[in-house]
């Protein structure tokens, strides 16, 4: 347990070591030297944990994930509007949606996303036990959820969920 919280902690310094760089320079100027000197580890210490820089930001995400599948553990009143908002909020606000797209890192991003919030929404999903008809939906979901960040989420993640109950909504009332 102590070398896990070890390594938790190196996480921990090397992210924000590249967060306060990030405040200071652009993004793509940004060298994992950079950031191993500003965490005050070594290189050796960041390559063991990281390969990349994109690395580094999915490793928050995660973590803001499994926070967020807390919450859906603890909530007594799920729904799919609810899990839906939860996912495209949480894209939408995490402020490193948009880096890693550019760095195509997204398929990564919303695997995170996806493990965590797709079981719930499977469970709450009142259509079909259909594996066709589900794996419809993860792809459109996820079509959806691509198109929506490659536009650079220009529309509120509420307008985004209620398209996609729209286009439900004849499914769900078979």
């Amino acid at each position: 347990m102590r070398r896990e919280n070890q390594i938790n902690h190196s996480k921990k310094l090397i992210l924000q070591g590249l967060i306060e760089l990030m405040k200071i320079m652009e993004y793509d100027e940004i060298t994992l030297t950079q950031i191993a000197q500003q965490a005050g580890v070594s290189r050796m210490t960041l390559y063991r944990h990281f390969n990349q820089k994109e690395d580094i930001l999915l490793f928050e995400a995660t973590k803001i994930s499994e926070n967020i599948l807390k919450k859906i553990k603890t909530s007594h009143n799920l729904t799919l509007r609810w899990l839906l908002a939860l996912r495209f909020k949480l894209l939408q606000e995490y402020p490193y949606t948009l880096i890693l797209s550019k760095h195509n890192k997204l398929d990564q991003l919303l695997e995170i996303s996806q493990i965590h919030i797709m079981p719930y929404i499977k469970e709450v999903l009142p259509i079909s036990s259909d594996i066709y008809i589900q794996a419809f939906f993860k792809g459109g979901i996820e079509a959806i959820t691509k198109a929506w960040i490659e536009n650079e989420m220009i529309e509120p993640h509420e307008q985004i969920v209620n398209q996609i109950l729209y286009i439900l909504n004849p499914l769900i009332q078979d």
